[in-house]
C-alpha cells in the first residue's frame, strides 16, 4: 500500500503536542509533493477543551491540507486499530510529559511502526524499536517521517520488533514481578 494513516491515540492536551504534529505534517506535505493525497492523520481520545479549540483552530487555518487532519474523539480499540483498506497505519506519539503511556503500549501490541519524540520514558519503553525525532524539532520530525514513509522494509522490521518488545509488558508477567519484588523487600526489611 502506498497510502498512510497516521494515528495519535491520546487525550488532546497542550503537552501532547498535537498542534506541533499538524504544523510539521502540513509543512512536510508542502515540501514533499510525492506524498500529497497519500496521508491522513487521525487524532483519537478525550480532550481538554482549550487544547481542542487550539487544535481545531490550527487545522482550520491551514490553506491546503486541512482535510487530511481529523479529530475522531473517543473510539473503541477495534475502531482505532482496524486495518483501513489501502492504508499503512503508523503510530505517532509526541507527548512531552509521561509517566508510563498505556496507549503507547497498545500501539506496540498491535505491531504498528512507531514515530515518537525522543524523550523518556518513551525511549526506555520502546528501546531501539521505533523511529525517534528530536522533541519540538520540525526538521527532525520531517526527516524521520520521510524515513518511515519511504521504506516498506523499515516499517516491516519496526512492526515486528516493537510487537516483540511489547510482550515484556504483559500484565500477568508485570504483576508477578511486582509481587515478587514486594515480597523480597518485605522479607529483607521486616521481622515476622
Amino acid at each position: 500500500e502506498n497510502k498512510f494513516r497516521l494515528i495519535y491515540v491520546s487525550n488532546i492536551d497542550l503537552y501532547k503536542n498535537q498542534v506541533f504534529l499538524v504544523d510539521a505534517i502540513d509543512n512536510f506535505l508542502n515540501e514533499n509533493s510525492d506524498f500529497k493525497g497519500k496521508i491522513k492523520v487521525e487524532f483519537f481520545g478525550s480532550y481538554y477543551k482549550p487544547a481542542l479549540k487550539t487544535l481545531e483552530k490550527k487545522i482550520n487555518s491551514l490553506k491546503k491540507n486541512k482535510h487530511i487532519f481529523k479529530y475522531m474523539g473517543l473510539k473503541s480499540r477495534d475502531v482505532i486499530y482496524s486495518n483501513k483498506k489501502g492504508y499503512n497505519t503508523i503510530f505517532l506519539f509526541s507527548s512531552s510529559c509521561e509517566n508510563f503511556s498505556v496507549t503507547l503500549i497498545e500501539g506496540m501490541t498491535k505491531g504498528l511502526p512507531i514515530l515518537c519524540a525522543n524523550l523518556e520514558p518513551m525511549r526506555s519503553v520502546l528501546g531501539d524499536n521505533a523511529i525517534f525525532y528530536k522533541h519540538n524539532s520540525i526538521k527532525s520530525f520531517q526527516k524521520r517521517l520521510f524515513q518511515i514513509l519511504s521504506s516498506f522494509k523499515k516499517r516491516q522490521i519496526l512492526s515486528k520488533n516493537v510487537y516483540n518488545k511489547s510482550k515484556q509488558y504483559d500484565g500477568t508477567i508485570v504483576a508477578k514481578k511486582t509481587f515478587s519484588f514486594l515480597r523480597k523487600v518485605s522479607e529483607e526489611n521486616y521481622e515476622r
